[in-house]
């Protein structure tokens, strides 16, 4: 059975997360994302018998979109720590974690980097794939714990995307800054909040309001979706067990989508 599926890559930005009702720009849909292609890493591993080789093409990088009459640079700047909040549960345990990427033309080949950190059988970082601007890889429901898919289930309650020292802009650019949201296909509905304060630890403190992202086609136009922007890819899904020890991701058929 032939499971590669080619999915648009869905955005929005949710400006009113940071900036609240003063922002210069409103909440809302993106349609036209600009990239650039950089030669990929290669790595490979066995899982079951079976070979997988990683950047064999291209990462796929976001550099820019156009909303609302403008051109609006995204800032590839990762967070210095990405904390992956997990509470282990009925379905799942240890670090479980899915994938989808895009394919390479041979069966278990594929294009982009995966990143060292995730390519680790029992250590899969998908804080480090959320964090970065590679489109053409991406974490795959995140936040699933249930499900008839064993393979798909996690136990991820939050991911915190930190700069200790926050960030830095003048001041004439935070009416046009945002936080944009990516998803593969636009049907899973996420809720985001800003980090207003740490505590001595370094840990969050406190939070801005949750910002709703609904799937792509909400009925009710006046909230917050997806937009279908103008890239897609044909991917796999792949995932790793549910239950320690992971094991390397594999591919499946299927997952919670």
């Amino acid at each position: 059975m032939d499971t590669t599926m080619k999915a648009f890559i869905i955005s929005t930005i949710a400006t009113s997360l940071l900036l609240g009702a003063t922002s210069a720009i409103a909440k809302g849909e993106i349609y036209t994302i600009n990239t650039e292609a950089v030669p990929a890493t290669p790595s490979s591993y066995v899982a079951n018998g079976v070979q997988y080789q990683w950047g064999l093409g291209m990462d796929l990088k976001l550099k820019s979109f156009q909303y609302q009459g403008e051109t609006l640079q995204y800032n590839k700047f990762r967070p210095d720590r990405v904390n992956t909040i997990r509470v282990d549960n009925a379905n799942a345990d240890g670090w479980p974690c899915a994938v989808y990427a895009q394919t390479a033309g041979t069966a278990h080949s594929y294009q982009p980097t995966l990143p060292p950190e995730v390519q680790q059988p029992d250590d899969c970082s998908l804080g480090l794939i959320i964090a970065g601007n590679t489109i053409n890889l991406g974490a795959l429901d995140v936040f699933s714990n249930s499900g008839p898919r064993d393979y798909a289930l996690k136990n991820i309650e939050r991911v915190d995307l930190i700069f200790s020292n926050g960030i830095i802009a003048p001041e004439n650019d935070l009416a046009t800054s945002g936080h944009t949201v990516m998803e593969k296909n636009g049907n899973n509905t996420i809720q985001i909040a800003a980090i207003l304060k740490l505590d001595e630890n370094g840990n969050p403190a406190a939070y801005g309001p949750l910002v709703k992202v609904n799937k792509a086609s909400f009925t009710d136009t006046d909230e917050i979706q997806y937009g279908k922007t103008n890239i897609s890819t044909f991917n796999d899904f792949l995932s790793n067990e549910s239950r320690a020890p992971q094991g390397f991701m594999v591919r499946r058929e299927a997952l919670a989508e």
